[in-house]
């Protein structure tokens, strides 16, 4: 694949998760539902595959990039208060996601820039090592192995948190975008 076409790829996948976000800022929902919505109203809604769904989550899969994303819903009490979109592979540094270890750095700041673009700058972050410290298959080996992570929170005054990160273990990447409504009284009920 040359590089123009693996170009318009990230591109186009960072205008779904922009899509995705527009509303964030001022109706605080994700994917276009409300939170707080039941699990049957979101597999009304959802347009997806469903692939899994348990007593408090549905995932859907999202083809992203030729890459097999997934769509995650999680309710308490019925009720929709986290969504997450995710990328998880095993990394081979000979080769990984598109042949380019790259792309997952290239994809996580297009996720942060786009949420950024949004909120500002995050209120916490945590920032990888640059280029001129260390390469990136190097890098993308410390974050598969557990080593090495990014990740940038921004919060907003609905009480939307929406977490940026590039994260792994075991020698899996997961690239994520995390959207989380918690209230004060959300977040009482979780934590019993």
């Amino acid at each position: 694949m040359n590089s123009s076409a693996l170009n318009k790829l990230l591109i186009s996948c960072s205008l779904c998760l922009c899509l995705a976000n527009l509303s964030l800022a001022e109706n605080t929902d994700f994917r276009g539902i409300q939170w707080g919505a039941t699990k049957e109203q979101v597999k009304k809604v959802e347009k997806n595959k469903l692939i899994q769904e348990d007593k408090n989550g549905l995932l859907f899969e999202e083809q992203l990039l030729n890459r097999r994303f997934n769509a995650a819903y999680f309710f308490k009490d019925n009720k929709l208060y986290r969504g997450v979109y995710s990328l998880e592979e095993s990394f081979d540094p000979k080769g990984g996601y598109l042949s380019n270890p790259k792309n997952y750095l290239l994809l996580y700041n297009r996720i942060f820039n786009n949420i950024e673009n949004k909120f500002g700058k995050p209120n916490q972050e945590f920032t990888l090592p640059t280029e001129d410290e260390i390469t990136a298959n190097e890098l993308l080996t410390e974050i598969a192995n557990g080593n090495e992570k990014a990740l940038a929170k921004w919060n907003n005054s609905k009480g939307v948190t929406v977490t940026a990160a590039i994260t792994g273990s075991k020698g899996k990447i997961k690239v994520l975008e995390v959207y989380e409504y918690l209230p004060k009284e959300t977040k009482k009920t979780l934590n019993k």
